[in-house]
């Protein structure tokens, strides 16, 4: 096993490309792998190690590989229909790439397995507070489905040489955020921004809906630290991510204020219900992350990308 060397699969999209790079940052040896990198993945990434190729190609390239942990990212975001495929082989592909990475990380002599899970377990129904760990997560579909199962497999699969935990994400926004096949859209903030540009208008379809807001880099910071100091064998689910909520319509306020001439249009009620904001119940090195806090991350981004 290599002390410091790190594989994250999945990196060449917006969330892992950003995790390799802060991993990297932190002083982790860090293999790159997705089925393809574009232009932007790979400028990005720089130079980190890059292995492009399906997830089974591309691991068994690396059989001589001797990572201290694997960060599993891959995964197929977009809906079925928007896939041309039935929600039985949506679930299918993602659980493959899961056990399939699972099973060369353990044979690999990984010390450590990550796998990143997602807000996406949880639907309205339950609850507006704040969902814990220990929140039901009811949420259906195949995506969803393929989350929650693949928490569980991803417990199952630990033994006394091989720590596994299911990383929890929630709302998050960076720089660079753009569409691609496996992940079609864009999240709330980056919509908000493209619409504030665009139109100099944007439209609040849930203005109090309330949700944790993560600056996108914090989320690799905050795992080079956990990637030492793991939570232990009783944790099988973490939630990683700023505690800090902000509502739809605050949100769009905060957008407007650094782009000159925006306006905020909140739709005419009744509103949708909506899920409540992550936070987390369990004790671990993420209690002690310092989180961007998220106006000044937005004032930074909108900054660099010469808007304010």
């Amino acid at each position: 096993m290599t002390a410091r060397l790190v594989v994250v699969t999945g990196a060449g999209g917006f969330v892992c490309s950003q995790i390799s790079v802060e991993l990297a940052a932190a002083g982790f040896d860090v293999i790159a792998v997705d089925r393809t990198f574009d232009d932007d993945a790979a400028s990005r990434l720089g130079a980190i190690r890059r292995v492009t190729g399906t997830l089974p190609e591309a691991l068994e390239t690396l059989n001589a590989a001797r990572p201290f942990a694997v960060i599993h990212g891959a995964a197929i975001t977009a809906g079925p229909a928007t896939l041309g495929i039935s929600a039985a082989a949506h679930v299918r592909t993602n659980m493959d790439l899961l056990t399939g990475c699972l099973a060369w990380a353990r044979h690999a002599g990984a010390a450590r397995f990550v796998f990143l899970s997602s807000t996406g377990v949880f639907c309205a129904d339950d609850g507006a507070g704040t969902l814990t760990e220990f929140s039901p997560a009811t949420a259906r579909g195949p995506y969803s489905a393929a989350k929650k199962a693949g928490e569980i497999v991803t417990q199952g699969a630990a033994d006394a040489s091989f720590a596994t935990l299911s990383l929890r994400l929630g709302n998050m926004f960076g720089p660079r955020e753009a569409p691609r096949p496996s992940r079609p859209g864009l999240g709330l903030v980056a919509r908000m921004i493209a619409a504030a540009k665009a139109e100099g208008l944007i439209r609040v379809e849930t203005p109090q809906a309330r949700r944790d807001w993560t600056w996108l880099p914090d989320i690799g910071r905050a795992l080079a630290g956990l990637l030492i100091t793991f939570p232990g064998d009783l944790v099988d689910v973490l939630h990683c991510g700023s505690t800090e909520v902000l509502s739809d319509l605050d949100l769009a306020q905060a957008i407007a204020a650094v782009v000159p001439g925006t306006r905020v249009e909140v739709a005419p009620g009744p509103w949708p219900a909506a899920k409540g904001p992550m936070g987390s119940a369990i004790t671990s090195a993420l209690n002690g992350f310092h989180w961007t806090p998220v106006r000044a991350a937005l004032a930074g981004l909108l900054q660099r990308e010469g808007v304010a």
